[in-house]
C-alpha cells in the first residue's frame, strides 16, 4: 500500500499534524510506501492568512520556489518519508482533491482504499484511524 500526505508549510492544521504523521510512518514504514506531496499554500501572505502562522511565505509562482519552501519545511518540520512537490500548475492536488489537508491510501492493486477525513485537523484524525486499515491491507490482525 501507499500512503499519500497531502499538505503545506502555511496549513497549520498540518504542521501540527506531523508528529503524528511520523508515528505512523515510524510504525509501518518496513510495509507500506509512504510519500508526502507537497501542495500550494493554504495561507500564503496577502491569501487567507491566518494569525500566528510559524510558516509566514508568499505563493510561490514558480516550481523552483515551491520546492525551496518545501525544503525549508522538511528542514523545520524533520518529516520522516520522502517529500515529493506538486506542480505549480497543481495537476496532483486536481486529481486527489486534498484540501484542505488529507490523507489518502492507495493499495497494493492501485485502488484507493482510503481518502481521510476532509477537514482542517483532517491529517492527524485521518492518521490516527489509519492503523486498522494499514494492517487489514497488510493482511494482518488488529494490534
Amino acid at each position: 500500500p501507499v500512503v499519500l500526505v497531502f499538505g503545506s508549510c502555511t496549513g497549520p492544521p498540518f504542521v501540527r499534524s506531523t508528529t503524528t504523521i511520523n508515528s505512523l510512518f515510524d510504525t509501518y514504514c518496513e510495509d507500506v510506501n509512504f510519500l508526502m506531496v507537497y501542495i500550494r499554500e493554504a495561507h500564503p501572505i496577502g491569501g487567507r492568512e491566518v494569525p500566528n502562522n510559524q510558516f509566514k511565505v508568499n505563493a510561490p509562482t514558480t516550481l523552483s520556489e515551491r520546492c525551496a519552501l518545501a525544503k525549508n519545511f522538511n528542514d523545520r518540520i524533520q518529516m520522516q518519508m520522502p517529500i515529493v512537490v506538486d506542480t505549480i500548475d497543481d495537476a496532483v492536488a486536481d486529481v486527489y482533491a486534498p484540501w484542505p489537508n488529507r490523507l489518502v491510501v492507495v493499495d497494493a492493486d492501485g485502488k484507493i482504499a482510503d481518502v481521510g477525513i476532509a477537514a482542517a485537523g483532517g491529517t492527524r484524525e485521518s492518521s490516527r484511524q489509519l492503523p486498522p486499515l494499514l494492517d487489514r491491507l497488510l493482511g494482518k490482525k488488529d494490534k
